[in-house]
């Protein structure tokens, strides 16, 4: 008799899915778990209710962060347009180097330059910068035995200037100051024109050693007083300091011409208006100035040791804070305290003089 088989009744398997599925009385409120296909495995992937929002809201957050970094560089690379010079006011820049002849620039009639850098080598009366007037134009020019001798001037346009007195404008003829220190320290002085104009360096020649060798215009604050042209020195030889004056305005009315000093400050010539830059150091010193566009600023003085390419003083614009403005630089390139460095004084004559 053959044996008989019987077959087991197979048991049935719970499926995964009905042992995670939650009761229907849970809260919705709680993150729990929910069961989703994962390919043909039959594993089972879960999603926690809440997190897709969370994630969500950090997207959403990133892409802030994003926006903001992308528009502060934007800002850094790409900034506003600045504040820029007028030319109707500045109407150019010119520069002399030894070895060149006389620069010509522009009209006297309509125009007045000053002195905006001195540098280079000055050892003794062969050496030379001169801003001066020939021909009804203004010539640049200069001479050097030596070296890295240049010298620049900026011109603006004399109707730019604005007064309520009158509308007169003057230039006066060339300011010359010559002097022999001879064996000992020798201080001299001029007179420039009354302080109702702006007196301004426009020449020098001699041997700069130290501290012991400037020329610099002391500008008058009152209308009915000079200004004073002076220069010292404790080398020997012959040297020279050469200035003019420029007046805007109603003669006579002893209105004092106008000045911007630091902050902006406006009003009659006082020390505080009074621009230095002093290195004694090697490197460049610099001194934020008045916005290009509202006044004519030159160099009133310069004082130290002068050995070369590397020994300046100069007026340059430069954009600060989306404005542009005059910055005065003074420049050494010598042994630590050989000489006391360089120094150079700038004045800010006031484009409106009322």
């Amino acid at each position: 008799m053959s044996p008989t088989f019987v077959r087991r009744p197979q048991r049935r398997r719970r499926h995964a899915a009905n042992a995670l599925t939650p009761p229907a009385s849970t809260s919705s409120a709680c993150p729990v778990a929910e069961p989703t296909s994962s390919g043909s495995s039959g594993d089972t992937a879960f999603l926690v209710r809440g997190r897709p929002r969370r994630r969500a809201a950090l997207i959403r957050l990133q892409a802030t962060l994003l926006l903001v970094t992308t528009l502060l560089l934007a800002s850094l690379l790409h900034p506003a347009p600045a504040q820029a010079h007028d030319p109707e006011f500045e109407t150019g820049t010119y520069t002399w180097s030894q070895g060149q002849g006389p620069v010509t620039m522009l009209p006297t009639a309509e125009h007045v330059c000053v002195l905006t850098r001195i540098s280079g080598h000055f050892e003794g009366s062969g050496e030379s910068v001169r801003l001066f007037q020939s021909g009804g134009y203004w010539q640049l020019h200069g001479s050097s035995r030596q070296s890295g001798v240049s010298a620049s001037s900026t011109c603006f346009r004399m109707s730019a200037f604005q007064t309520s007195t009158g509308q007169e404008r003057w230039l006066s003829d060339e300011h010359t100051l010559p002097w022999t220190p001879g064996s000992k320290c020798r201080f001299v002085e001029g007179n420039g024109w009354w302080g109702d104009s702006a007196t301004f360096l426009t020449g020098m020649s001699g041997k700069f050693k130290g501290t012991g060798e400037f020329a610099l215009v002391e500008q008058s604050g009152t209308g009915f007083a000079p200004s004073r042209i002076t220069g010292n020195s404790c080398q020997a030889g012959p040297r020279t300091v050469r200035a003019h004056s420029f007046f805007a305005g109603a003669p006579h009315s002893g209105q004092p011409a106008l000045f911007i000093g630091p902050n902006d400050n406006t009003g009659p010539f006082a020390k505080q208006h009074r621009f230095y830059a002093r290195m004694t150091l090697k490197g460049i010193s610099e001194q934020i100035m008045a916005p290009t566009d509202t006044a004519m600023c030159y160099l009133a003085g310069v004082e130290g040791k002068f050995r070369g390419a590397g020994e300046f003083v100069d007026i340059i614009p430069r954009v600060v804070d989306g404005v542009e403005r005059w910055i005065l630089r003074a420049s050494n390139r010598q042994k630590l305290w050989d000489g006391m460095g360089v120094t150079g004084f700038a004045h800010c004559y006031a484009r409106t003089q009322s």
